[in-house]
């Protein structure tokens, strides 16, 4: 059986994630081999380490297949499992970082009026850009 960390067995659970020598194991596979686990009728569908469930399930109805496959595959079965409300929280965060991580996305910064008006700091922001150690130097004439 998976270690279960903080679920409990009759807990409905959305998805499944690898942990740590699992995980590892997992990537050296080939992609043949990793498709198998659609082969589990509960699978809807894998990205990376996670394996999403078609419907929430409890936790002891889904283990045994999902830990047995794993185990024939990279001899291992360290998961961790998450509920629906888990997975909605991780797929917000998961967008907000994709956003973070592009620098296209922070190209400049718009402020309305009202806003910047009433920010105190703004003055340390304007401070802290080149432009204005160009201002302050002179050599932005």
């Amino acid at each position: 059986m998976a270690t279960y960390q903080r679920n409990e067995v009759n807990e409905e659970v959305q998805y499944a994630e690898l942990t740590g020598m699992t995980k590892s194991s997992w990537r050296e596979l080939t992609q043949n081999k990793r498709d198998r686990i659609l082969k589990l009728q509960f699978v809807k569908r894998w990205h990376g380490t996670q394996f999403f469930f078609d419907r929430p399930y409890p936790i002891m109805q889904i283990d045994a297949p999902l830990t047995k496959l794993l185990r024939e595959l990279v001899g291992s079965d360290s998961l961790f499992y998450g509920s629906s409300e888990e997975l909605a929280a991780r797929k917000g965060a998961d967008r907000l970082q994709s956003r973070i991580e592009d620098p296209n996305n922070f190209r400049k910064l718009a402020f309305g009026n009202d806003v910047a008006e009433d920010d105190a700091q703004l003055l340390d922001y304007f401070v802290s850009t080149r432009a204005f150690s160009r201002t302050e130097d002179g050599s932005a004439r």
